[in-house]
């Protein structure tokens, strides 16, 4: 190769308020969900900005035969891993005092995975990034650091290569940015939670950073150069990522087609220079720049605040207390860059120090994975009790609530391959088939009721059974996260919801049950009740009966009690409640047109009253507690559910269509 070697690499003000609108947007995203919807996209960002910085690195040294492995991975370790240590310590040191055994014991996974750089790929084979359940995950955030020290150790040997082979430079970074690209968009649909968090599929973000640093070192006079397209060039640069806050949310198909908007932003802020108008004007501006420098530490820090924040309270904390923790987060953060990241990345540049950093970060993986193999018990001997009643209804082993709490809710009537999620495998095709009894009539029975939706309708299925009479065939068609639907049902098999919404309206215009039961965990749209309701009618359904939300929690409801309401439990707490579903379920009432036909039946009213909400209802609040996580009825809830009023409700409708 004939490159001439560039000059020393120039340091660039302008990136580092880039870097601090990522982190903002994240923190943002992570503090107001409600506000900066698609705040998440930072994330985004920062693997744009990574992939150009370590590019030019690299391929400055490569140029100039002065790059050495050893040297670049000495900084990078010098870079990161003291915070990331301090962090992990910290982690480890709340987790002790607040968590629960099995949230200490995924703590415990996490920190060795987060250590290891391996926790994206662990944390795919757990769920989603925006499940529930993520919010109680205190170091769910360095899934991206995952990503990046992944990148960090494969691209210098990728680019060595290549360049003592004498290849052509951009073609390996082109060729590597549309496989990654291609492959992100073929698995978005069927593996979502795979293609969010892989290395494999995020690759291109960090590649188009890498196509600008090879462009900016050795074809400068691609990137913009008079005044006008610089400005045009950042103006637009902002423009996406601003688009892409507000267009894109949690239920968007990311990163898809969608993360084009945060990335080509970032790469055409870059592309336009320290002197591109946003990045003079905004980018540079003193506070931004310093926000910048904090922006690794302040990432690190602010997810443990919050997550832990939110598992002290088993609620979302105030606005007041949120704001609060983002001037601890920003504290923390100075504090670390000052007394920590800075000192020692500028005086102890030395390979032994990098090494003492490199085995310590090591020491504490195996402490964590060693542990984490151990029994763990967190509670001191005189809370024996609370652990105990806890411990009934922990997620642990893994698959515990499958087989335990769900085991009445009939998953062979689900079409979501809910066996492939826990065995880490999680796929949005659907499964081949489902038990001919959630479908096929029973000739000895004279009446028929489908249960149509989501896990929400899955679980009415233990009280139904119970409590129907038995002239009455109970059917059902509900799958794990899929709301009843009569649009977008295109035949498909990369789509579970939309073939198990297909399937059950077949179903039903060939069964033609008495009644249909719709229900969902959340996301009641009147519209969309309407266009179902008419949809049956007009298939001869003679009854349709659609469920408000049952009462929502902000936390699982055995963990607000063991944290807020321990020792004496009441029957009845307004403490942990989600008031936002009342909201919901008020207005669904108010407006719900009651045609011939069609009932709305408000669960809300079962179980809450002016005292609170039912946390049991017997003398134990273990045997008899409503539900065992933010929101699932147990059986004894379903069973009760079912005798105060959907059967009178079934019997009634049934009674009443017939006259």
């Amino acid at each position: 190769m004939n490159f001439q070697a560039p000059s020393s690499l120039k340091y660039r003000a302008d990136i580092d308020g880039l870097r601090a609108v990522a982190v903002l947007l994240v923190v943002g995203f992570h503090a107001f969900p409600s506000v900066i919807t698609g705040g998440f996209i930072g994330v985004d960002v920062f693997f744009v900005i990574s992939g150009f910085l370590i590019t030019g690195i690299i391929l400055h040294g490569l140029s100039a035969g002065t790059f050495s492995f050893i040297d670049f991975y000495a900084r990078r370790t010098r870079r990161i891993f003291p915070t990331l240590i301090v962090v992990l310590l910290a982690s480890w040191a709340t987790g002790w005092a607040v968590l629960q055994s099995d949230e200490y014991s995924r703590l415990l996974k996490h920190a060795g995975s987060g250590a290891a750089f391996v926790l994206n790929y662990v944390l795919a084979s757990e769920g989603g990034y925006f499940d529930r359940v993520a919010e109680s995950k205190p170091l769910l955030h360095l899934w991206s650091l995952g990503v990046e020290e992944q990148f960090y150790a494969l691209w210098p040997f990728v680019l060595w290569c290549a360049w003592r082979l004498r290849q052509k430079l951009w073609l390996v970074i082109v060729l590597l940015c549309l496989v990654s690209f291609i492959w992100n968009l073929v698995n978005i649909q069927t593996k979502p939670i795979d293609t969010f968090y892989a290395l494999q599929t995020r690759l291109w973000e960090l590649m188009l950073g890498a196509g600008l640093a090879y462009i900016n070192i050795f074809n400068p006079t691609l990137l913009p150069q008079t005044a006008t397209t610089k400005t045009v060039s950042s103006i637009l640069g902002l423009v996406l990522i601003g688009s892409g806050v507000m267009l894109i949310d949690s239920t968007s198909a990311f990163p898809g087609w969608w993360a084009l908007l945060p990335t080509v932003g970032a790469a055409l802020l870059i592309a336009s220079q320290s002197d591109g108008f946003i990045n003079r004007r905004l980018l540079s501006l003193r506070w931004m720049v310093w926000v910048g420098l904090i922006s690794f530490p302040m990432y690190l820090w602010h997810w443990p605040v919050f997550a832990f924040a939110r598992i002290y309270y088993s609620s979302t904390p105030s606005y007041v207390v949120r704001i609060a923790l983002i001037t601890l987060s920003l504290i923390l953060a100075t504090l670390t860059y000052v007394a920590i990241e800075k000192p020692i990345r500028l005086r102890f540049k030395t390979n032994k120090v990098a090494a003492f950093f490199a085995a310590a970060l090591m020491l504490i993986a195996a402490l964590s994975f060693y542990q984490y193999s151990q029994p763990v018990v967190v509670d001191a001997a005189t809370q024996n009790e609370k652990a105990k009643f806890y411990s009934y209804f922990a997620d642990a082993p893994p698959m515990r609530w499958l087989t335990f709490f769900e085991k009445e809710f009939r998953h062979d009537c689900n079409f979501y391959q809910i066996d492939e999620y826990y065995a880490a495998r999680p796929t949005n095709k659907p499964k081949a088939n489902i038990a001919t009894t959630c479908f096929t009539p029973d000739p000895l029975k004279r009446h028929r009721v489908l249960i149509w939706g989501d896990s929400h309708a899955q679980m009415l299925n233990s009280g139904l059974a119970k409590t129907l009479p038995s002239d009455w065939q109970l059917m059902q068609i509900a799958s794990s996260g899929c709301a009843a639907r009569v649009d977008h049902l295109e035949q498909t098999t990369s789509d579970y919801c939309a073939y198990s919404n297909r399937f059950a309206l077949d179903t039903i215009e060939k069964v033609v049950p008495e009644v249909v039961i719709v229900a969902q965990s959340n996301g009641h749209n009147l519209a969309s009740m309407n266009r179902v309701g008419a949809a049956l009618e007009k298939l001869g359904v003679k009854s349709v009966v659609f469920l408000g939300p049952s009462p929502h929690w902000q936390d699982d409801l055995p963990k607000i009690l063991v944290r807020r309401l321990w020792p004496s439990i009441p029957e009845r707490t307004w403490v942990g409640v989600n008031r936002e579903v009342f909201e919901t379920n008020t207005k669904l009432k108010n407006k719900f047109s009651t045609a011939q036909g069609k009932t709305y039946v408000d669960v809300i009213d079962s179980f809450c009253n002016s005292d609170g909400c039912l946390t049991r209802l017997g003398n134990d609040a273990q045997r008899d507690a409503t539900s065992w996580d933010y929101g699932h009825l147990t059986a004894a809830a379903s069973e009760y559910l079912a005798k105060q009023i959907l059967v009178p409700q079934l019997l009634k409708g049934v009674s009443s269509t017939s006259k």
